[in-house]
């Protein structure tokens, strides 16, 4: 089986340090050629190595290869994965409870349901925060840990729903979705395309034309 500690390292490093001392090498080469030395190593075909330049490849080597912990880690701790898979709460630091995050979430459900600002399209965090007296940041945080999702998305859930609710009600055989759409709090059509699909995995054209099906049948 294919370890991923193996696959995961990089020799990027160690394939420049090895280009390097090429150029070395060859610089050597050529100089020894150009001032006439060739026939000190023209038997071994290989010009002479001075110690500054192990000494070089030697500190590269090392402090490169020093770097490259997860193969040590890995090797001394005989570990399946040098690091741990467990990522790091985003916000694990604000000491918020997760009880006290869902009472965050109702206190917001309750204002979105009887208040209804999101038909404003300038509704913004900032306006939520104010009217509820709440930071902003416990607000984002809630919506993200308790529901999966920002404001941009929970707001515009509440828009798709109320256009599908005046869709159903309206009487045209063609209804004018851009229309119903500014009516709801959208301010373009691309946000409200993208939304709409984001929400109920279709487009509004289709939604519409599904639906009149259905009531047909």
């Amino acid at each position: 089986m294919a370890n991923p500690i193996i696959e995961s390292i990089q020799f990027n490093w160690l394939k420049t340090i090895i280009s390097l001392a090429i150029l070395i090498v060859l610089y050597h080469a050529v100089s020894g050629f150009i001032n006439g030395q060739s026939e000190r190593f023209s038997g071994l075909f290989l010009p002479p190595i001075r110690g500054y330049d192990i000494l070089v490849f030697t500190i590269l080597f090392s402090v490169f290869g020093v770097r490259q912990s997860m193969i040590h880690s890995a090797w001394l701790l005989g570990q399946s994965f040098a690091y741990p898979t467990t990522k790091k709460k985003k916000y694990e630091k604000s000491g918020l409870e997760i009880e006290k995050l869902k009472d965050y979430v109702h206190a917001v459900k309750d204002y979105m349901e009887v208040r209804k600002p999101y038909f404003s399209s300038g509704f913004s965090l900032d306006d939520l925060a104010d009217h509820l007296n709440l930071p902003r940041a416990h607000i984002t945080q809630a919506l993200n840990e308790v529901l999966e999702t920002n404001f941009y998305h929970f707001v515009n859930e509440y828009r798709i729903r109320e256009f599908i609710l005046l869709l159903g009600s309206s009487g045209e055989e063609k209804p004018n979705f851009l229309s119903l759409a500014f009516q709801v709090g959208f301010n373009s059509k691309s946000t409200f395309n993208d939304s709409f699909k984001r929400v109920t995995g279709d487009t509004p054209s289709l939604y519409f034309l599904g639906k009149s099906k259905k009531n047909e049948s």
